[in-house]
């Protein structure tokens, strides 16, 4: 089993590398591995307050800057891609009115697996903000997100898949199988909340499910007594020199986790490697 069709959603020419690096990692695990590159060109805002302000000639600066970053960012795929030998497609629209990540999930929906990178704080993109989040959210997709810092050498040898029993969870094994079947090591790292009784998750069962599917599962209980944070789990990956996580995401409401915190949003902002999650 492998992924046969992936979504690049590429914000800027400078992802590229990165992003199909790991694609050229997963296309090596199977046949007819499609990579299909996307950049959509967001709607030019114009906010009621400085409309009057705003020029025909401004806002025509502004669209061909932001078609040559679209230019530019399909040039970059296709360079990129020929030189790793990926079979690819590239794809570009416009926004049109819709948020970019709906033009996203038009495309992704139709993918086995979406592929983007971590948002870069110290980037200047607005317009690409928090588009990963809205498609894993509301895209019935997994979604592969790749660090922004650093080089990806080696994807899925050893992968640390974080379990707790919820929807969320059980999900992201699942949608991961292609990879944790390709795995030299899997470790199911057994976060179970605090206020979780004993009896209300079959920790055992898991295990025996993804044994059928040929995943040999190492399996680690994180204390009970203490609260499970992001921080816990990357300190796991870090010890364990794994190279992928894989998890549920927002098992609490995005809304929650934005005011209160939560673990998936401190991984999203803290994660050294590529981390594939589902909702």
């Amino acid at each position: 089993m492998s992924y046969k069709t992936l979504l690049v959603y590429v914000g800027a020419a400078s992802q590229v590398p990165p992003l199909l690096r790991v694609c050229q990692h997963l296309a090596a695990q199977g046949d007819d591995v499609r990579v299909m590159g996307l950049h959509v060109v967001p709607q030019i805002p114009v906010y009621p307050d400085m409309a009057f302000m705003v020029t025909s000639e401004m806002v025509d600066l502004q669209r061909n800057a932001l078609v040559e970053k679209c230019e530019q960012a399909a040039a970059a795929f296709r360079d990129q891609a020929e030189q790793l030998g990926l079979d690819w497609q590239w794809r570009d629209c416009d926004a049109n009115g819709k948020l970019v990540a709906d033009r996203v999930m038009e495309q992704g929906r139709s993918a086995d697996l979406i592929i983007g990178a971590q948002e870069d704080p110290e980037a200047d993109n607005e317009s690409q903000q928090g588009v990963l989040e809205h498609v894993l959210m509301r895209g019935g997709r997994p979604v592969l997100l790749v660090p922004y810092a650093g080089e990806v050498t080696v994807l899925g040898e050893r992968v640390v898949l974080a379990w707790n029993g919820s929807r969320e969870s059980a999900r992201a094994a699942f949608d991961a199988l292609p990879v944790l079947q390709q795995a030299n090591t899997v470790e199911l790292l057994w976060a179970k909340p605090a206020d979780v009784e004993e009896t209300d998750v079959a920790f055992d069962d898991i295990v025996e499910s993804l044994a059928r599917h040929g995943v040999a599962i190492e399996s680690h209980q994180m204390d009970q007594t203490d609260r499970v944070v992001g921080g816990d789990i990357l300190a796991r990956l870090d010890a364990q020199g794994c190279d992928l996580l894989v998890m549920g995401a927002y098992g609490h409401s995005r809304f929650h986790e934005l005011v209160f915190g939560g673990v998936t949003r401190h991984v999203l902002q803290h994660m050294r490697v590529p981390v594939m999650m589902s909702h």
